[in-house]
């Protein structure tokens, strides 16, 4: 259960300087001066002192493509929980799309168009013209 409620979340303003407020046990909102609510996620990894932070993609609000209050809450508490056993949320992310990224390329350089396959495309495709 967060510490905050939304209407205590909502009554917090930017300020001239940028501030965090804690919403929950890992979990902080920044709010910068033009009014952007960013959440971030803090955590230590199992066997390291080091804290390390973390910031949720999607911004704090009500609107659409926004992240509410529960599910930043519940999304904090996720990567809290990997972290205590042992998985480094950022690596793992990194890890994940790198991997994508390696896989989707590997499938457009087999799918790709090559040049055989353009040549024959062009030829094939072409009128035949009378002699």
């Amino acid at each position: 259960m967060p510490l905050l409620t939304v209407r205590a979340v909502e009554a917090h303003r930017p300020r001239p300087e940028p501030y965090k407020i804690t919403l929950d046990r890992g979990l902080q909102l920044r709010i910068a001066p033009d009014g952007k609510r960013t959440l971030l996620v803090r955590y230590t990894v199992k066997g390291s002192n080091t804290e390390r932070q973390y910031r949720l993609p999607q911004e704090y609000g009500e609107g659409p493509g926004q992240l509410k209050l529960a599910a930043a809450c519940a999304e904090a508490a996720r990567i809290r929980a990997l972290a205590r056993s042992g998985v480094d949320w950022t690596e793992a992310e990194d890890a994940r799309l790198r991997s994508e990224a390696a896989s989707k390329a590997a499938l457009q350089r087999r799918d790709g168009l090559t040049l055989e396959k353009a040549l024959l495309d062009y030829v094939g495709e072409r009128p035949v013209r009378p002699s």
